[in-house]
């Protein structure tokens, strides 16, 4: 196994494209030939290595089955002339188009689930024609074993369970040197509940009213909280700074990183916060990734999804206590060795080949 073909939507503002991201780069460096097709065009905010060839799928349809066709098209296309010895595709909608790409041809695919199998994609016939197309592919990767639990046990014994990478150069957090800051950094859609985070956060400002709160990301819900915020007249208080390059020096000057998902695959936000020692408070959501690394009351506190007054408690006891805070962040730093991207490389690299040096397919 020579050369490496991952495929996703794009390179910008989401966790699955910086663990695609990091991949490519640790791969590279132990001389993989590594490729990324983006079918949902160039966008790329991750990837400047030279050694990485990037193949961004340009289509101009707005018909939704001449968009799909042409970027199955293109992308059988590509894998054709490329011939890759494997192939890994990222996040359901985006694995569909690339199992479809790859009908009949004999390289090898490997798709890893993201997030969670039961609720997404949200559309429950996108989520029946995922479940019927993944018995055409070669090997699975996913996050948690709650995920793997939801298919079928031909699919569960096909995969295998490797949890992100984070970067090996992370600043680290330090009590007393933060600004009155609370953070978070996701997309801005339904399914991070971020109304809840600023409902939990008007409760901790009544006791703690010095405390900014600042929403990094984009989405499709920018506009809508945004109009929220405006409507409880919190605008000098609460901030939708947009997507940050500089996102990890973000968190290291807040007091206080929460994720308040409805559910979830694992958190790459979650996890950087942990391992740069900031406070973690996250939802104990679906698809089991937060409770996979935050051990409640040692290096994090997890919450239940959708309670509101129990988020705000949470915040108030860590905003509260100093030498809390400070257990937590130092339990929580120990996640940088586990998660070292040349580790979870390896264990990619190692199932890759098993994958690639099987008989199937």
């Amino acid at each position: 196994m020579k050369k490496i073909m991952f495929v996703i939507g794009v390179l910008s503002n989401g966790g699955a494209e910086r663990v695609i991201s990091t991949l490519s780069k640790e791969m590279s460096n132990q001389g993989y030939e590594v490729s990324i097709v983006t079918i949902f065009g160039d966008n790329n905010n991750y990837v400047d290595d030279k050694r990485i060839k990037l193949y961004p799928i340009k289509q101009s349809y707005r018909n939704k089955v001449l968009r799909g066709l042409t970027i199955v098209r293109k992308t059988r296309r590509l894998i054709k002339k490329k011939n890759p010895d494997m192939i890994v595709s990222f996040d359901a909608t985006i694995n569909i188009y690339t199992i479809l790409s790859c009908m009949g041809i004999k390289n090898k695919l490997v798709v890893s689930e993201r997030n969670d199998p039961y609720q997404n994609p949200t559309n429950k016939q996108v989520r029946k024609a995922r479940d019927i197309l993944y018995r055409f592919c070669n090997g699975f990767v996913f996050q948690t074993e709650d995920a793997k639990k939801y298919f079928m046990p031909d699919v569960q014994e096909k995969g295998t369970i490797i949890p992100n990478p984070i970067m090996p150069d992370l600043p680290y957090w330090e009590e007393g040197s933060h600004d009155k800051t609370i953070i978070t950094a996701s997309r801005l859609t339904g399914q991070k509940n971020l109304p809840m985070l600023i409902d939990a956060y008007i409760n901790v400002s009544r006791r703690f009213p010095d405390y900014k709160l600042k929403i990094f990301g984009v989405g499709e819900l920018r506009e809508k909280l945004i109009d929220r915020v405006r409507e409880l007249n919190l605008q000098d208080r609460v901030f939708f700074p947009g997507f940050s390059k500089d996102i990890h020096n973000e968190i290291k000057k807040s007091h206080l990183f929460v994720i308040s998902s409805n559910y979830e695959g694992i958190s790459n936000s979650m996890l950087e916060a942990l391992a740069i020692g900031i406070p973690v408070i996250s939802t104990d959501s679906p698809i089991g990734g937060a409770k996979m690394f935050i051990k409640d009351k040692e290096n994090g506190i997890l919450t239940r999804v959708g309670d509101t007054n129990q988020l705000s408690e949470a915040m108030i006891q860590i905003l509260s206590n100093p030498k809390f805070a400070i257990k937590l962040s130092t339990e929580a730093r120990k996640v940088r060795e586990e998660l070292h991207p040349t580790t979870i490389s390896n264990r990619w690299i190692a199932y890759l080949r098993e994958i690639y040096n099987s008989e199937s397919k």
